[in-house]
């Protein structure tokens, strides 16, 4: 399957939930490929983000921990001037799996089983509270292992101490500091985390990571 813009042939494959489980016409939720900015899959209620994969870092969706090679299928991402979309390819044809958004806005992957005949839940795009979009507003970091799961990222501080202290996060944090691009300001280093949105960036894919950081 192809999940993703077709530019010569003015495609856009995505989905859109049903209305509720019994009826099938157009719910709330859809779940696409956003390429404003460097590409990623977005999951809407109607125009409000609730979840993004992060964009492809070459092996999977950052926001996809989960996504590792498996015996059910394959998959890959394209990304050209005429085509950008997420794909997978099923290694065995006697077991069908199929990419679904519920009428309840959750995108799960469901592979058949016939000693059951039945459908069964394989992976789910989002696995914990950290998924919810924006859930620790701008500058913050979620990490489910924590309580409370929101803190602000180094030199950062809550914008509304007292909000954040009963687990409103959605204001995010500030500056301890005014930034100083010219003084002792530098970028620090984060790993194991999903990327910033990514669908108001800019992207040069001629640079080389050292390039990168002098930019």
């Amino acid at each position: 399957m192809k999940f993703g813009i077709d530019r010569a042939k003015g495609l856009d494959r995505y989905l859109t939930s049903w209305k509720s489980a019994d009826d099938p016409s157009p719910g709330d939720f859809t779940y696409r490929l956003d390429s404003s900015g460097y590409p990623q899959l977005i999951l809407r209620n109607r125009s409000v983000v609730q979840f993004r994969s992060g964009p492809w870092n070459g092996l999977r969706f950052r926001g996809f921990p989960q996504l590792r090679p498996n015996p059910v299928y394959s998959f890959g991402f394209v990304f050209n001037q005429n085509e950008i979309y997420y794909y997978f390819n099923i290694l065995n044809s006697s077991v069908p799996s199929m990419l679904v958004l519920n009428e309840n806005g959750i995108a799960q992957r469901f592979s058949w089983v016939d000693r059951t005949h039945d459908w069964i839940l394989y992976s789910s795009a989002e696995t914990d509270d950290c998924d919810t979009y924006a859930l620790c507003g701008g500058n913050g970091n979620c990490n489910i292992a924590s309580s409370p799961k929101c803190v602000c990222l180094t030199g950062f501080l809550p914008k509304y101490p007292s909000d954040w202290e009963f687990g409103d996060w959605s204001n995010g944090c500030v500056r301890r500091t005014e930034l100083d691009c010219q003084g002792g300001d530098k970028f620090l280093k984060y790993t194991e985390v999903k990327l910033p949105d990514t669908r108001h960036s800019w992207f040069n894919e001629s640079m080389n990571l050292q390039d990168c950081e002098q930019k």
